[in-house]
């Protein structure tokens, strides 16, 4: 099987990009590594056995771009299997094999499964404290594993409009979420490390906030902001997004 994991990156140190590159070379399952980079290539990753996209300038929307580009490539190569992994995230060594294993789970072949949702551990940005997490309705793009029957969703990364970029995973989520027709599993063991720079995890931690630190991102104002486009903007959006969003009676959602 061919396996491709999708990584964009910005400006992020080295440090950082060699712990996500080794979390992949080192998975007991091979997997080719897209690095996307998103107009700040760095040349060290240019002859280190990575595919190393480069993309002229920054796009400022949290990655989807280079996330949507990188992924649609790979299809267009006919790998078996797509994973998005953000560069300041690791998988543990067996992650693609678990997933493959998930997949295969649901009838005993691979292709009768859609996609999969692995779980992940949150880290602190000191990396001393973990916990583990249920994914809900915010699933993070690096638990995701593709399998050919949900390629087709793979523009949407780069169809979504800016404006709701820095709620890219959550959308991208909702939209899945509206193909019923899809097949997905959610595999048992945590194989995702993901480190958290949210405001609400430093509480949790007892940790000192710092100023730089993320606050969770405000649904509300992606709903005012789309309620107040004119009837063909909205329906513009509509098509770009997957989904319509609404408020009914002060309760906020999105449907097809």
């Amino acid at each position: 099987m061919k396996i491709a994991i999708i990584t964009p990156y910005y400006q992020e140190s080295r440090e950082t990009i060699e712990r996500c590159l080794a979390s992949v070379r080192q998975q007991t399952i091979k997997s080719d590594h897209f690095l996307i980079s998103d107009g700040h290539p760095q040349a060290f990753l240019d002859n280190i056995g990575v595919r190393h996209i480069k993309l002229d300038v920054s796009h400022g929307d949290s990655g989807n771009t280079p996330r949507g580009i990188g992924a649609q490539l790979a299809i267009s190569e006919a790998y078996d299997g797509v994973a998005f992994l953000d560069v300041d995230n690791w998988y543990d060594s067996d992650h693609v094999q678990v997933c493959i294993e998930s997949a295969k789970s649901l009838t005993g072949n691979y292709i009768d499964c859609d996609y999969v949702i692995a779980r992940r551990r949150l880290i602190s940005p000191d990396f001393k404290c973990t916990k583990v997490i249920s994914e809900g309705d915010n699933i993070d793009s690096s638990v995701y594993y593709f399998c050919p029957g949900s390629y087709f969703m793979a523009p949407y990364w780069n169809l979504m409009p800016k404006e709701v970029a820095f709620m890219g995973d959550y959308f991208f989520n909702a939209h899945l979420s509206l193909q019923k027709n899809l097949v997905f599993v959610r595999s048992d063991k945590v194989t995702v490390n993901y480190v958290s720079r949210y405001v609400s995890t430093y509480k949790m931690w007892g940790l000192p906030v710092p100023e730089d630190a993320k606050l969770s991102p405000d649904f509300e104002r992606i709903v005012d902001w789309y309620l107040s486009q004119e009837p063909r903007k909205a329906e513009i959006l509509r098509r770009l997004m997957g989904m319509r969003i609404f408020r009914k009676d002060g309760v906020s959602g999105w449907k097809k």
